[in-house]
């Protein structure tokens, strides 16, 4: 049979597939491969960056579809990715986002041209703020203030109104960071100008940022009245809402919160005569060189356990010698914490602790440099090494001027690790430490019969079935961190040993199989029905002390009743320094009791086995001079209180030092003066009690009262005689002298 093909037919037949091989190589293979670029992508593959970059610059794309890549994978918008590591006293933040990221070298003519060219929509303003802050980085405020200008003219239509006062609002933040108030001054009005009565969000940060310039010009008393301005509108608001029932805790309620801070730091500036004050320095590593684009935050007390977030008040990128200059910081207690790309933080640490803060009182201007270290390493045990005898020996790199020590070794927990100390205070390189000495580290207790418990958190070291961490801090003669073992290591040559070991030497119990599977009372049972057969079977007692609290109804006070017999116990049968934090306990036990004689009883012998180690040992020696204070032993309790005051446990007992030192007649300016040698600094929550400054005020009431002093150490007999409930009674019938009042009922702790 004969098949027939007519020439026009195969023309068009040979047109169609000419018309295919285009179609096929520019519409539909394009659409193919971006399908499983995307899936790559959404899996973290680093090598899909590069097949992406290549689709975006061949533009066989979609328009819209190019502006969805760059707006999936390229715009952060948030000032939080910005960095990849955030690190403080209180705390570290990690960037942990597992999708592909790309360099700024890689995105930046993409962002340029969705901010020039690209849709307007929710991703728009991110994208500028990126552009913004890159330049920002720079150094190149021009064109980072140019990117903001323009995005905000673009956004035209009332449905982003918002995003385009954001925008403007952003660029007297900028504006402040780069120290420039004439055009924050002038940008901040050219806001102010485009508000209407809906604008209540926009109108809170306008009057925060205002007050700020204000005050960097140094006009105090026009930012403290411009400020009483805004929060006598916001109460009026507030009341309006309480009348009407809709009262609620809104963005308006949070810049309220706000600007009171304010207005009660810029009170302490009128009132002490002192002006707001610049704090500077330089980020340099220990080499001397200096580490550019860092993000240096400034942080007030009440903020530094709470995320970093956009609306850091005090924030600002190192230029290229390392350098920041924070202007017009209000008088109060701040901690610095680093915002820091990885390559930057990789095999370095920034050595600070929770204790670190940065007092401005507005007498002066601050000079504080940051110097990064570099990590040192472990040597030994190393990389899981089973430990099977009865002793284990730890080693590491010497450290310059390292004058001692610690040692800590971390338990592994499903969301983490806890962290335990093991030695402090080490004079050298090397540790030789009895396996028993790590069984006795106190682990965790149970207050109560929590739901969810992890027996094998609480069975911790004791478990043979785990692999511990360990790590090493180096410290200087005055106590200060220098550097440690632990920390961002992120490639081979910065990775290091792995610290790692296992304690094979004992074998599980039947009871701590119990816990291990989170059978928290027959695990119990088990450990009592140990005891009560063996009393020399250290292991099951240690686990009833940490156990015992599920009997009780969940308060610390019915824990520690339960546990008292065995917590004496241990204190019986552990060996040496192990017995410390029991005693510890049992101090506390009576302390909290105002048992005052048995808080000296088991001191005497804390002091005794301590060994001239500080860790936590000024503590409770603050306690013992508290209970001496008590019991009307002056001059022991004056000794015992001068002992106990470090700044790196916090001089939690300063106040009733200064107490005693005023009932046994030490003049004003005397007590003045150790306030101002012993601050008690911010706890890990910013809250300390500002002693000079209730002196000074008692000091300023005494001058007006020839009877101050008698009536003062009336006051404070009756807390030594009679307590808590005697000083209440007392501080009820004096009509005056806020100051003293202030001062005694901070003494007993309101």
């Amino acid at each position: 049979m004969k098949i027939r093909l007519k020439v026009k037919h195969l023309v068009f037949g040979i047109a169609a597939v000419l018309l295919f091989i285009p179609l096929m190589s520019l519409v539909i293979a394009p659409q193919v491969n971006l399908y499983m670029l995307e899936k790559r992508l959404a899996k973290g593959d680093e090598a899909a960056k590069d097949d992406l970059l290549q689709m975006l610059e061949e533009g066989h794309l979609l328009a819209s579809q190019e502006w969805g890549l760059i707006e999936d994978y390229m715009i952060e918008g948030d000032r939080f990715y910005r960095f990849d590591v955030y690190v403080g006293p209180a705390f570290s933040q990690v960037d942990d986002r597992d999708d592909v990221s790309f360099s700024w070298p890689e995105k930046r003519p993409y962002i340029e041209k969705y901010v020039q060219e690209g849709p307007v929509n929710d991703y728009y303003a991110k994208a500028a703020k990126d552009l913004m802050m890159y330049f920002e980085e720079l150094g190149d405020w021009s064109n980072a203030d140019d990117v903001l200008v323009k995005a905000a003219e673009r956004l035209k239509d009332d449905m982003y109104r918002f995003d385009k006062q954001d925008l403007l609002l952003e660029r007297v933040r900028l504006a402040l960071r780069f120290n420039k108030l004439q055009e924050a001054n002038l940008y901040v009005q050219n806001v102010i100008a485009t508000l209407n009565e809906d604008d209540a969000f926009i109108r809170g940060e306008v009057g925060e940022l205002k007050a700020r310039i204000i005050l960097r010009e140094g006009r105090v008393e026009e930012a403290y009245q411009d400020i009483q301005k805004q929060l006598t509108a916001y109460e009026k608001q507030f009341r309006q809402q309480k009348a009407d029932k809709t009262e609620t805790y809104t963005d308006d309620q949070a810049h309220y919160d706000m600007l009171q801070l304010i207005a009660i730091r810029l009170i302490e500036v009128r009132q002490s005569n002192t002006d707001a004050s610049n704090v500077e320095g330089k980020v340099v590593r220990s080499n001397g060189e200096p580490v550019q684009r860092v993000g240096v935050f400034l942080r007030k007390e009440h903020d530094v356990n709470r995320s970093i977030g956009e609306d850091e008040p005090y924030q600002i990128v190192t230029d290229e010698q390392g350098r920041f200059n924070f202007q017009g910081v209000v008088p109060g207690n701040y901690q610095i914490f680093l915002g820091l790309k990885f390559d930057q933080i990789d095999g370095w640490v920034y050595p600070i602790d929770m204790y670190d803060w940065i007092t401005i009182d507005g007498s002066e201007d601050i000079t504080h440099d940051i110097t990064l270290q570099k990590l040192f390493d472990v040597k030994s045990p190393i990389n899981g090494e089973r430990i099977t005898g009865d002793t284990i020996q730890f080693s590491w790199e010497a450290v310059d001027d390292a004058a001692y020590y610690n040692i800590s070794m971390d338990v592994p927990i499903d969301s983490g690790s806890i962290g335990r100390s093991i030695k402090t205070h080490i004079k050298g390189t090397e540790l030789s430490l009895p396996i028993e000495e790590l069984y006795a580290q106190r682990g965790n207790i149970l207050i109560g019969d929590e739901e969810t418990v992890d027996g094998s958190v609480i069975l911790g070291v004791a478990n043979p079935n785990i692999r511990l961490s360990w790590r090493v801090e180096a410290f200087d003669d005055d106590g200060k961190l220098i550097t440690r073992t632990n920390g961002y290591r992120l490639n081979d040559d910065t990775m290091g040993n792995l610290p790692s070991f296992r304690l094979q030497e004992r074998q599980l119990t039947d009871a701590d199989r119990l816990l291990i599977d989170d059978k928290i009372e027959a695990a119990l049972s088990a450990y009592m029905d140990n005891y009560d057969h063996n009393p020399d079977d250290l292991h099951s007692l240690r686990m009833i002390y940490s156990l015992i609290g599920t009997k009780g109804d969940g308060t610390f006070e019915t824990r520690n009743e339960l546990a008292y017999p065995y917590t004496q116990a241990l204190v019986e049968k552990e060996e040496g320094a192990s017995a410390l934090p029991y005693i510890s306990d049992l101090v506390g036990y009576h302390y909290n009791r105002e048992e005052w004689s048995d808080v000296v009883h088991w001191f005497h012998f804390y002091r005794e086995l301590n060994n001239n180690d500080r860790e936590g040992f000024d503590y409770v020696q603050g306690k013992y001079g508290h209970a001496q204070m008590m019991q009307g032993k002056l001059s022991e309790a004056r000794e015992a209180f001068e002992k106990s005051q470090e700044p790196e446990y916090g001089n939690r007992f300063v106040g009733k030092w200064l107490a005693l030192e005023l009932y046994l007649g030490t003049s004003f300016s005397d007590v003045v003066q150790l306030a101002r040698q012993h601050p008690e600094p911010p706890d890990s929550y910013g809250k300390h009690e500002d002693w000079e400054k209730m002196l000074i005020g008692m000091e300023d009431e005494a001058r007006e009262d020839d009877h101050y002093r008698e009536t003062l150490q009336k006051g404070i007999q009756q807390y030594i005689e009679g307590g808590e409930q005697a000083l209440n009674h007392w501080l009820s019938e004096v009509k005056d002298k806020p100051a003293m009042k202030q001062f005694l009922k901070a003494v007993k702790g309101d």
